[in-house]
């Protein structure tokens, strides 16, 4: 999950991918509903548990596709689009998938979480070289973005976002955040949760922070 702290009425999202991990081609079922993706391919569960909500009207049959060793088949799904799913905070979300293995799907079992919602208390636009403020009167600048080449072959590069943290009464010190946006938007910076709505490497980003 890319978020685990959500602004109410959010989308819940939740991005899966399953890799071919023999060496053969796989034949897989090319799914584009959310729900019929998972309905085929993987079961999520939650606590406190979730219903998924009933399957579209003439089912869910959907063609065939060659898949090739290390090939990969993904969605990401809006979970509010599949089951009845109260903004409560979630202890956990499991991801376990059907019909396959380690030796054929890669991962067998995961879980996130926990996942609550809550009101940021702070969204905005900061630019490179401006500053904003956590709720214990620390004052954070923002000096810029870098980039980080990825340690695993394919992956885009991580960002890495350049702080100076201004404590009262303590001092200044820097900070470097490593994001990999491919897997998260969120971040604890001085145990606040911010978040990157949108950004434009080295100029802005558009954020918001959750009190811890």
């Amino acid at each position: 999950m890319p978020k685990t702290i959500l602004k109410p009425g959010d989308p819940v999202n939740i991005f899966l991918a399953m890799e071919n991990r023999t060496d053969e081609v796989l034949w897989f079922e090319q799914h584009t509903i959310p729900a019929c993706f998972i309905h085929k391919f993987a079961e999520i569960e939650a606590n406190p548990p979730i219903t998924m909500k009933p399957l579209p009207e003439g089912g869910c049959d959907a063609p065939s596709a060659k898949v090739k060793p290390n090939g990969v088949v993904s969605m990401t799904v809006d979970l509010k689009e599949v089951f009845d799913l109260p903004e409560v905070p979630y202890t956990y979300f499991t991801v376990k998938w059907k019909d396959g293995g380690p030796d054929i799907y890669s991962p067998l079992t995961q879980r996130t979480g926990p996942v609550k919602f809550q009101q940021p208390f702070f969204e905005g636009k900061i630019k490179k070289g401006g500053d904003f403020y956590l709720t214990n009167k620390t004052t954070v600048v923002w000096n810029g973005h870098q980039s980080q080449q990825p340690t695993q072959p394919g992956d885009p590069p991580s960002l890495v976002i350049d702080f100076l943290v201004r404590i009262p009464g303590t001092g200044e010190a820097p900070r470097k955040i490593t994001v990999p946006l491919h897997r998260t938007r969120q971040f604890v910076l001085e145990g606040y949760t911010v978040e990157i709505v949108d950004h434009q490497f080295d100029q802005y980003m558009d954020i918001r922070i959750y009190e811890p």
